[in-house]
């Protein structure tokens, strides 16, 4: 069974009785020049394309019946006219409902999955299409076999490649975008601009991308205009409202359990410690009461009464009837595309628009734009860039957030009263004695998770741009020189303004108050908003000269590519507190962070927290050589092999001095294109086996010896300092086999 294609055929009249029949034949949706695509004329005549898809025939004047196919594409048929006056374009259609004929992208090139001898698997953008998700991640989830998501570990989840390869350093898979490693943040990513997504799993597959391929590689296709569409339009809508999170899926304690557990201990003398530590460490709520009844503050029916409801609580309960909501997603993309004959164009606009199941609301702006320029038949100009704007707010408090300081969340916990107002938790200090401080000296200390959020601004914000340039350029049939450059800058920054009402606020105010002896208070910390910014830079270029040549002779193809790149990174980071913030007038008060001061309870000496004070700087760099060649016989008989050589400034001395190579060789035998094949139920049977090696490489390490400056030191009031890592001048990258 074939899949079949469209062809660009270009036909010249070279004289009264001979005409010349030339063209090319091409394959959708990246125009891809399709090498040993067949030609049937008139059911007699059978030509194949060259290795840059032309074929040209001598014909007499005419009107001809021709046939094209190709492996993985639809059949074109179509009338011809010789001699014509004009040039004819006719593309092949991929055929997405055949298995084999499915096309893979590697970043390198695209080939026809039948003819790797790599663990490949493509999905295609109906199957993206299908879920609605704001993000790229979430629709890969599920439809890729070998392919896992661990929700544990990250924000928005650990993904991986047939699992887990690597010892320590980034897990993460390799994300390619248009032929180049992704540097930014996978958030950034639209997904309706995805037309294709390809999973290289084993070395065969993945050896071409060397030392950061052993997690596996996840090649990413943006959508291009179709040859031939003078002009389409698309617009796509998408609401999606997602149910509350089921907080019983979290494994607690019941209320009772933990109030019998407390009362054991408590009897057990267990507590006696922290009750009567002088720095008045947290306590929880049901000790609280046990306390209060002893110290006769309560009476034993009170007290009785406030255990039962106690019991009869469950804070997922409380935080699903008053935090958590139903989520809602809403997202728009509108593309335009456009085909003349020198241009193919598109245009990308997305929007998207969601509200969490906390109440936090994200938004994300998407712009791009693809576009090719055949400047020569010979010489052809890609051109690309996109422009992401994300921003995202603070919601509600989750589960996670109602923690006593020591990573204890109470079972029994209630967020509001019976009148609806905010109740506070246990947090950092005891609330009893916090209810005991004069309060015209010192501001409310307690906590109160319900209200909180609504005295905080926090406002997160990516801007990411992204170009790309790619020149192409074919030297003789088959042939074919490219150079290609990329660029990036994205810049995340995180504003946080703490307002008066705060806790933060409150907390850093109180704990710094100086007493006099007459009982006069100093605040050494003003009792005004503080305001947290931190933001992040990051520079990256990728640099790539690369040649490919093509020959089908007989029975024979042969495909080979070799290239050089180079790729850099470099991340610049800052962060600043300002105490005594105004955010109308920009004003703010100087601190003394050089001075110690003591803590009003526990009185001991502590400087103020600068916040997130810091710089850093890192710059990493990759130098590569690769090389990849594809042998088939009779179109059922692969071989591959493939080679990569990197070298980087990760590491130093010894190593730094090797170039790391890996490589991978394969074979593979289409047993259903065999003359004997007769298995009709079974319509594909290939045998394949590969072996080799990539890498994987932690971006953190060095060999040489390097040290760390942190905080101010308390007892010599001078920075201090540490050793982060100890020379190893053999330290190499991991090496996955």
């Amino acid at each position: 069974m074939r899949i079949l294609v469209y062809i660009a055929c270009l036909l010249v009249g070279l004289g009264a009785n001979a005409q010349q029949f030339k063209g090319h034949v091409y394959g959708l949706p990246d125009s891809t020049a399709l090498a040993g695509a067949t030609i049937h004329i008139a059911a007699q005549t059978q030509i194949q394309t060259t290795a840059t898809g032309s074929f040209s025939a001598a014909l007499p004047a005419g009107t001809y019946l021709i046939k094209i196919s190709y492996l993985g594409y639809k059949q074109l048929v179509t009338e011809v006219k010789i001699p014509a006056n004009t040039a004819f374009s006719f593309y092949l259609q991929p055929d997405v409902g055949f298995l084999q004929e499915i096309v893979v992208h590697t970043g390198y090139q695209s080939m026809a999955k039948a003819r790797t001898t790599g663990s490949f698997q493509a999905i295609g953008n109906k199957v993206l299409t299908e879920q609605f998700s704001t993000d790229l991640l979430s629709r890969l989830e599920a439809v890729a076999n070998g392919v896992t998501v661990d929700r544990r570990s990250t924000t928005n989840g650990r993904l991986m490649v047939r699992g887990l390869s690597t010892l320590d350093g980034n897990r993460d898979p390799l994300v390619i975008l248009d032929n180049f490693p992704y540097q930014g943040s996978l958030d950034n990513i639209n997904p309706n601009d995805i037309e294709s997504v390809t999973l290289l799993k084993d070395a065969a597959a993945t050896a071409i991308w060397g030392s950061r391929a052993g997690n596996g590689v996840i090649v990413l296709t943006t959508k291009k205009a179709l040859p031939g569409n003078a002009l389409s339009v698309a617009i796509n809508s998408n609401l999606s409202v997602v149910a509350k999170p089921d907080l019983y899926t979290l494994q607690q304690m019941s209320a009772a359990d933990q109030i019998g557990i407390e009362q054991f201990l408590y009897d057990k003398g267990f507590y006696n410690a922290r009750i009567n530590s002088s720095s008045k460490p947290v306590l929880s709520p049901y000790l609280e009461l046990v306390l209060a009844k002893k110290n006769g503050t309560i009476t034993t029916e009170h007290f009785n009464q406030r255990v039962e409801q106690l019991k009869a609580t469950d804070i997922r309960d409380e935080l699903a009837r008053t935090n958590y909501q139903q989520a809602l997603k809403q997202q728009y993309a509108l593309n335009l595309s456009g085909a003349e004959k020198k241009i193919d164009w598109k245009i990308l606009a997305g929007y998207d628009h969601n509200l969490s199941a906390l109440g936090a609301k994200n938004t994300r702006l998407s712009l791009g734009t693809r576009n090719l320029l055949r400047i020569t038949k010979a010489l052809q100009l890609d051109l690309g860039a996109t422009y992401t704007l994300g921003q995202a707010g603070n919601g509600r408090a989750a589960y996670a957030d109602l923690d006593n300081g020591l990573g204890i969340i109470y079972p029994y916990l209630r967020l509001r009263d019976e009148n609806g107002n905010p109740l506070a938790l246990p947090r950092t200090y005891a609330n009893a004695y916090l209810n005991t401080l004069n309060s015209n000296v010192f501001y409310n200390w307690n906590y109160y998770p319900a209200t909180d959020y609504l005295n905080q601004t926090i406002k997160n914000s990516t801007r990411d741009l992204l170009a790309n340039i790619a020149l192409r350029y074919k030297v003789i049939n088959g042939l074919t020189a490219q150079v290609h450059y990329q660029t990036e800058r994205q810049v995340t920054a995180n504003k946080s303004i703490y307002g008066t009402e705060s806790y933060m606020v409150r907390n850093m105010v109180n704990s710094f108050t100086q007493l006099s002896s007459t009982g006069v208070p100093t605040r050494i910390v003003p009792m005004a908003q503080i305001l947290d910014n931190n933001q992040s830079t990051l520079n990256a270029y990728n640099v790539r000269a690369q040649i490919d040549y093509n020959r089908y002779w007989a029975k024979h193809s042969f495909d080979f590519l070799g290239g050089w790149e180079v790729n850099e990174n470099n991340t610049e980071g800052q962060g600043n507190r300002v105490y005594g913030y105004n955010d109308e007038n920009l004003s703010n008060v100087l601190m003394n962070f050089a001075t110690t001061y003591p803590n009003y309870i526990t009185k001991s000496m502590a400087y103020i927290s600068p916040g997130p004070s810091s710089l850093s700087s890192r710059t990493n760099r990759f130098v590569s050589l690769y090389t990849n060649l594809v042998y088939s016989f009779n179109k059922r008989y692969i071989l591959s092999a493939s080679a990569r050589k990197d070298a980087s400034n990760l590491f130093g001395l010894n190593t730094n001095d090797k170039w790391k190579p890996l490589w991978s060789v394969g074979a593979a035998w289409l047993v259903n294109d065999e003359p004997f094949y007769r298995l009709n139920g079974l319509a594909q049977l290939k045998l394949r086996a590969s072996y080799g090696f990539s890498g994987n490489v932690d971006l953190g390490r060095s060999a040489v010896t390097t040290i760390l400056n942190f905080a101010t030191s308390p007892f010599t009031n001078t920075q201090m300092a540490r050793f982060n890592q100890f020379n190893d001048p053999d330290l190499s990258w991991e090496k996955v086999g």
